[in-house]
């Protein structure tokens, strides 16, 4: 065995061609075999190339280590926009492939079932799914404010849960209401469910709350002619 037998299964920059304008082609191979007078090199894209050994430029250490594993669920960046910056999402590793110090994932968005492609770089690191706090099916109260201050029946909207959808920073549930609206809530806007008040008791509440803001005009008055009178 020769000494530059020791180069086979090592990775190298390899000069693959020539381009007139541009001069030498190089690119990395993994060196996999030998002839009588030429060395073969494989590319990342699985090119198979027969170089002599003055076509090896040099070699490469192979320094990166896989950081992720299969099966893991990492924050992917998965788009990136000039203005809004990176944005990322849930994803589950399906598998690794390394080339030299290139590392790649194949992922699966969790929330599209979309399978991607990213360098490791890409991964930002693991994440847990958050554990909802109400399931399906459960009836709950949903913290709204679309009524008047003096309905308090209107502050909480009961409804069923019909789904969940657990991230790596939140809960979002989907409920129909007892109105049969649908709508997406966060969990923290969720709580125990609140009876409905008669129209008896709104009707009281709003004459209560009329009152109320009658006096407070009437004190506003007071309080203006005093000042005229100073």
């Amino acid at each position: 065995m020769t000494e530059s037998s020791s180069i086979i299964s090592k990775f190298a920059l390899v000069r693959t061609g020539y381009n007139w304008k541009d001069g030498d082609e190089t690119q990395i191979c993994k060196i996999v075999g030998r002839t009588a007078t030429h060395y073969i090199g494989v590319s990342k894209s699985g090119m198979q190339y027969n170089v002599e050994i003055s076509d090896i430029r040099n070699l490469i250490a192979v320094t990166e280590q896989p950081m992720y594993r299969v099966g893991q669920l990492v924050l992917v960046v998965v788009d990136y926009h000039q203005l809004a910056g990176e944005s990322y999402s849930v994803c589950t590793i399906e598998s690794m492939t390394q080339f030299c110090n290139d590392i790649n994932y194949t992922v699966r968005v969790l929330k599209t079932g979309k399978t991607l492609d990213v360098s490791q770089s890409n991964i930002k690191r693991t994440v847990t799914l958050k554990t909802p706090k109400y399931a399906v099916g459960q009836y709950v109260g949903v913290k709204h404010c679309d009524g008047n201050s003096y309905y308090y029946g209107e502050y909480i909207k009961n409804g069923t849960i019909l789904s969940v959808e657990a991230d790596h920073d939140r809960c979002t549930y989907h409920i129909k209401y007892d109105d049969g609206k649908v709508e997406s809530r966060e969990e923290t806007s969720l709580t125990t469910p609140h009876r409905e008040k008669t129209q008896a008791e709104k009707d009281r509440d709003y004459n209560a709350y009329l009152v109320s803001e009658e006096q407070r005009l009437l004190q506003q008055l007071k309080q203006v002619q005093a000042q005229m009178r100073r």
